[in-house]
């Protein structure tokens, strides 16, 4: 069985945080697989915004920094499910929010706050 199904294709919104401790070439590599699994899903991305290595709230898997990217894509729903298990298990994501939206908004990267305003 084929993973590309037909069906009707849904929008979506994924934030993924991969380590920030990759070389460049390998952080490009690890998005630019996401990226082909998509594809591979029978999806397609519309948007990537790359907001870059941030300082995280609190250390997940032992990382206190992480590279931010947010994606806008649009896929079967039926595919969600094994892209999230992929995503689970890839060893260069730190962790990853995919969520469902009506339409795509235009998302702002958050700026720095000043060190005054800590």
């Amino acid at each position: 069985m084929s993973k590309k199904e037909t069906g009707e294709l849904r929008k979506y919104e994924i934030m993924v945080i991969v380590k920030a401790t990759l070389p460049d070439q390998q952080k490009k590599l690890s998005l630019k697989k996401i990226e082909d699994l998509v594809s591979e899903f029978g999806g397609s991305v519309s948007e990537a915004n790359i907001w870059g290595k941030r300082h995280m709230s609190y250390p997940i898997k032992k990382h206190q920094e992480g590279y931010y990217v947010v994606y806008n894509l649009e896929m079967v729903p039926s595919t969600t499910k094994e892209f999230s298990r992929l995503l689970t298990i890839n060893p260069d994501v730190v962790r990853f929010l995919l969520r469902n939206v009506k339409q795509f908004e235009k998302i702002a990267v958050p700026s720095e706050r000043k060190q005054s305003e800590r």
